[in-house]
């Protein structure tokens, strides 16, 4: 099953893709012309869900006004101002490029998205203006060139805003390219869904370092030569050699502790032998990420009441948050 929600880290943003998500999932009939075209050819579940993403998104969202950010909010069951005019463009032009990879694949997707968004800072609002002035009867020309307001300082606030949408769509395409039905008509390897994945990866570093970078320093980094004092209810054995077993967290039989018991003891029950040894996962015997290996000692060198002690913890991972 696709989960769009790995593209999102802000949490009101996540919160949307979600609700939208799960509205899509029992949707049957659609608001727009292109996406009723479009659902033949929307085979699998997954894709149709994407199909009626859009859909949802940008009939309520319509231009972006107040009162359609206000009907997106009611519509999602939440007070005017829940969801903000910013977060619902980001989860709108993210289910948009989705929907526009399968449709008509990443490399006009590209073209598409760049080029409406160009049209969107030099154009729209100059033909808004211009259709709503011939509708009231005013001079069009002059509400046509009057569309350019706001002098430079504006305009070039619109093209920060706009290009910035660029990039949500990017995750989008990245999105869409994981579905079954993406990349419809082109090479495995096509350069617009590579720069895609290549937006999403930045981010993700990006979201890493910042997420370290506000977590606060532990008070005393812990020694990789002894075991952690006062949390290991087994003595450290200073001449005892330790050995070093490499991580792998695509292998299951090398990402977790149990899985490492497995490998190194013959048994899952004594993971706690190897917990108690790493000082890294004094917290949380579940969290092995970001560490790269974990040091053990061979089960020779503990004593029979110690190998019970381990197996008698054993069961005791389920308290810890997974």
């Amino acid at each position: 099953m696709a989960n769009p929600l790995r593209y999102f880290y802000e949490a009101k943003q996540k919160e949307m893709a979600a609700q939208i998500w799960d509205l899509a999932s029992s949707k049957s009939t659609f608001y727009s012309t292109i996406c009723s075209i479009n659902q033949k050819r929307f085979l699998t579940s997954d894709a149709r869900r994407v199909l009626h993403a859009k859909d949802w998104c940008t009939y309520w969202r319509q231009d972006g006004e107040p009162e359609n950010n206000d009907a997106v909010n009611r519509e999602l069951g939440h007070p005017n101002g829940y969801y903000s005019g910013e977060c619902i463009a980001e989860v709108e032009h993210f289910y948009v490029a989705a929907f526009m990879e399968i449709a008509i694949g990443p490399g006009l997707t590209q073209i598409g998205v760049v080029g409406w968004e160009t049209f969107d800072i030099t154009l729209k609002r100059p033909l808004m203006e211009a259709y709503k002035a011939h509708d009231d009867g005013r001079n069009v020309s002059e509400a046509f060139f009057g569309g350019f307001h706001g002098g430079l300082q504006a305009w070039f606030n619109s093209i920060k805003w706009n290009y910035g949408q660029v990039a949500r769509a990017q995750s989008g395409l990245a999105f869409g390219a994981e579905i079954l039905e993406g990349r419809p008509i082109l090479l495995p390897v096509d350069p617009a869904v590579a720069l895609a994945e290549a937006t999403v990866k930045l981010r993700d570093a990006i979201n890493f370092i910042e997420k370290v970078r506000s977590e606060p320093l532990p008070t005393k980094l812990p020694s990789f030569d002894k075991a952690p004092i006062g949390t290991c209810p087994i003595p450290y054995k200073p001449a005892t050699p330790d050995k070093e077993f490499k991580l792998d967290y695509n292998d299951p039989k090398r990402r977790s502790l149990s899985a490492v018991s497995m490998a190194v003891y013959q048994t899952f029950d004594l993971w706690p032998l190897i917990w108690w040894h790493n000082p890294s996962l004094a917290a949380n015997p579940n969290k092995l990420k970001p560490l790269t290996a974990v040091r053990y000692r061979d089960l020779s060198t503990y004593t029979q009441t110690e190998i019970k002690l381990a197996k008698d913890t054993a069961p005791t991972w389920k308290n810890y948050a997974l």
